[in-house]
């Protein structure tokens, strides 16, 4: 087997799909849909479009959640996805959330884990000028009580929607 270039402006290899959720100053709560993203400890990276109303927000706000969904908000990922500077949640008017206690942004119900995070900082380079990267603390974490017992996760129920994308297309992947 022999390998040949792949040209391609961008690859996205398999990342999983989460909601960032944030205090919009238009908008009330907004969220986004974002594929970039890891986490080690109570620390969260999270790579975002550097000119999009999200960043913006919480710049301003100083804080944000991650939502991870599972293929039953498919709908609602490309609502967060492809539109921007509008109520996202007015048009996934069937999402529901609650304000964190611990950060001030919204916990999306529909998805099974939630993690509520204040920003340490905001790292832009010039070399790559269209993305930052969000570092933020972990301040507190929930999940669906189905999904845990006796405060340890049952993996096999986990289910995220996996991103697979290049400048060609995108397509999303499911565990099961």
């Amino acid at each position: 087997m022999g390998k040949i270039r792949l040209e391609t402006e961008k690859l996205y290899w398999v990342f999983p799909i989460f909601l960032v959720g944030y205090r919009d100053s238009v908008h009330g709560y907004n969220f986004t849909t974002v594929s970039s993203s890891y986490s080690l400890g109570d620390m969260v990276v999270v790579g975002i479009w550097r000119f999009g109303n999200a960043l913006k927000q919480i710049r301003d706000a100083g804080c944000f959640t991650v939502n991870i969904p599972d293929r039953s908000l498919m709908r609602e990922i490309e609502v967060g996805g492809y539109n921007s500077g509008v109520d996202k949640f007015g048009i996934a008017s069937e999402l529901s959330y609650f304000v964190s206690e611990r950060v001030d942004a919204p916990v999306i119900e529909g998805c099974f884990l939630n993690i509520e995070c204040e920003v340490v900082e905001i790292i832009e380079n010039d070399e790559l000028p269209n993305y930052s990267n969000i570092i933020a603390k972990v301040k507190g974490r929930y999940i669906d009580e189905n999904l845990q017992e006796d405060g340890v996760i049952i993996r096999d129920l986990i289910n995220p929607v996996l991103y697979l994308g290049d400048g060609h297309g995108r397509s999303y992947r499911y565990l099961k």
